[in-house]
């Protein structure tokens, strides 16, 4: 490799100016860079956004294309997802690297310029001193021939007195001296400019272009280290977004539309029959009026506008089908609300077990308030699925087994909390029997969210090694089991639990896969 500090001792401004294109040229590439990572910003949040006002505005899933749809939102959102993080992995291995460097060679311009300035100053000013003594000797032996001659013009002249001719002998003798002088200090300052100047060209000035140089070989390493991180980091997230996209399409296959069909069935079904025809009236010999006139079949509310029965507790009001209904919306929102009390007793539980946390009997007093709605509405439930039993058999003439057995789950889960046994004293206080007995199992589907004790979620593969990114993830590897803690809230992340070191935090759900 040829040398810069050698071969271009005398270009130092040309280096400079190439130098300086090559820092513009750096910070064109980092804009560039910081432009396309903004693109990709831009993208994810207008993905996430339009997956956000898609899930307002559209309904709760109800036929199969609905959840294909919800899920093809879902697997939006992480690609969404993937592009943020190709673009944090680009800012940290790519713009930082080569913003760091640009850094380091714009330190060095500005520095070597101001080198530069002050040797090229003394230079001047040490060929200025070594004119100025030239000149002074130049000076000084025109003074001395002058007076030598006068000297030698009064040592010849037999009209001048001795005491004269020694005078003009005692000033060339004088300017003889002032001129050996000043040849001795016009020597001493050519040596100074000629050591400054051998310095200058051979030592200094090569010192500043080879540390150009050795920048300018490291930007070019430091380019190519950016442009490879850059690919790394596209290839590293590709496959998931790859991964998402096939999400997508195998959701496709999910699509029924025989089921759709059916569910408009089952949707909008009155379970009422087909009126019968009408009977054929003799007005030669009508019929006595009987004073109230009635509709013929059951084909009432068809054709005409009929009375409307009072609403119903039981929604007996209603035809067989849309009663149905009614009564499977009433019950889901009571089994919501008592997997609701149930956490409520639970935390409040373990509350109570805390030593020295706030009021023991407040505390207790909320225990048999939560216990005693949890009471009445397992007593509602089972009204409920009475009700359904016998809109069961009204449609099918058979009754569905799942509701009675449902009644009977509600009714072992609330059995689990023995009001007898709890201290109404006010003190807080639970013994061993009755803290065994507020315990509810997780497999009742009212899962506790404080519950620890146990591991019995869904298990799940990890795809692709993850490295923690922030408060609250965790580092996981390729093929390791997990736990699923906490299923994902539609925001692209799942805590789960490494069986092998038993650590619990979040990861993002595309990299993982339930077995």
């Amino acid at each position: 490799m040829r040398s810069w500090g050698e071969e271009l001792w005398d270009s130092f401004e040309k280096v400079d100016s190439k130098f300086s294109s090559r820092i513009k040229y750096n910070e064109n590439v980092i804009k560039f860079i910081k432009d396309k990572n903004q693109l990709d910003s831009d993208y994810a949040k207008n993905i996430k956004n339009l997956v956000s006002r898609n899930r307002k505005i559209t309904p709760k899933p109800e036929f199969s294309t609905d959840e294909c749809f919800f899920g093809w939102l879902t697997e939006m959102e992480n690609i969404a997802n993937q592009y943020e993080m190709i673009v944090e992995s680009v800012q940290k291995t790519c713009i930082a690297r080569l913003q760091s460097h640009t850094t380091e060679m714009t330190k060095h311009k500005n520095e070597s310029r101001l080198e530069h300035k002050n040797w090229v100053k003394m230079m001047e000013n040490l060929d200025s001193n070594q004119e100025k003594a030239k000149q002074n000797w130049t000076k000084k032996l025109k003074d001395y021939d002058k007076a030598k001659a006068m000297f030698d013009k009064a040592d010849s002249d037999q009209h001048v007195t001795k005491a004269d001719v020694e005078k003009a002998r005692q000033n060339s003798h004088h300017k003889r001296q002032m001129a050996e002088d000043a040849k001795n200090e016009y020597s001493r300052c050519l040596v100074e400019f000629n050591k400054q100047q051998h310095d200058h060209h051979i030592r200094l000035i090569p010192d500043l272009l080879n540390t150009s140089q050795r920048l300018a070989l490291e930007n070019g390493n430091c380019f190519r280290e950016v442009v490879k991180n850059y690919c790394v980091a596209e290839r590293s997230f590709r496959p998931l977004i790859a991964k998402c996209i096939d999400d997508v399409d195998q959701k496709t296959e999910y699509v029924n539309a025989n089921a759709d069909s059916d569910t408009v069935v089952e949707m909008t079904k009155t379970g009422y029959s087909r009126p019968d025809d009408k009977t054929f009236e003799d007005m030669e010999n009508p019929p006595k009026e009987s004073g109230k006139k009635t509709l013929r079949g059951l084909g009432f509310g068809l054709f005409k506008k009929t009375e409307s029965k009072p609403v119903q507790e039981d929604m007996s009001h209603l035809p067989p089908q849309q009663r149905k209904r009614q009564l499977l919306k009433m019950r889901q929102k009571l089994n919501d609300e008592m997997e609701k009390d149930t956490k409520e007793i639970n935390s409040l539980k373990k509350m109570a077990s805390v030593k020295n946390f706030g009021d023991g009997g407040q505390v207790q007093q909320k225990i048999n308030e939560a216990t005693t709605r949890l009471n009445t509405k397992s007593q509602r439930l089972r009204q409920i699925n009475e009700w359904l039993n016998e809109t069961e058999i009204a449609l099918n003439g058979k009754l569905k087994t799942d509701y009675e057995h449902e009644t009977e789950h509600a009714s072992a889960e609330v059995s689990k909390y023995d009001y007898n046994q709890m201290d109404t004293s006010g003190s807080g206080q639970f013994s061993e029997q009755s803290g065994s007995q507020m315990d509810v199992s997780r497999n009742s589907g009212y899962r506790d969210s404080f519950e620890d004790e146990s591991l019995e979620g869904p298990v799940a593969t990890c795809l692709y090694n993850f490295q923690e990114a922030g408060e609250g993830c965790i580092t996981v590897n390729m093929g390791e089991s997990l736990c699923i803690t906490e299923e994902d809230n539609v925001d692209g992340w799942t805590k789960v639990l490494v069986f092998n070191t038993n650590r619990e935090g979040f990861v993002p759900t595309s990299y993982i896969k339930l077995d």
